[in-house]
């Protein structure tokens, strides 16, 4: 079973790139790639696609989820 799903935030581990939180846009059948990593193929807020492994991903998150007020 893959790890992320269509939808999902990812965060690229490469330094290089300008942008490195993009979503995934397709995750792609083992029958279309050789190995046991799975590989995804991420869409960028410039546009740019690229075709990422499970390797070089990691959750982006989606912020703090614990408000600041004191509940007490």
């Amino acid at each position: 079973m893959p790890r992320f799903t269509v939808g999902a935030r990812v965060r690229v581990a490469d330094e290089k790139m300008s942008e490195p939180v993009g979503t995934v846009i397709e995750v792609l059948p083992r029958t279309q790639r050789a190995g046991d990593v799975d590989h995804y193929r991420v869409e960028f807020t410039d546009g740019t696609i690229e075709t990422l492994s499970d390797l070089q991903l990691a959750p982006a998150g989606s912020g703090p989820t614990v408000p600041n007020e004191d509940v007490t």
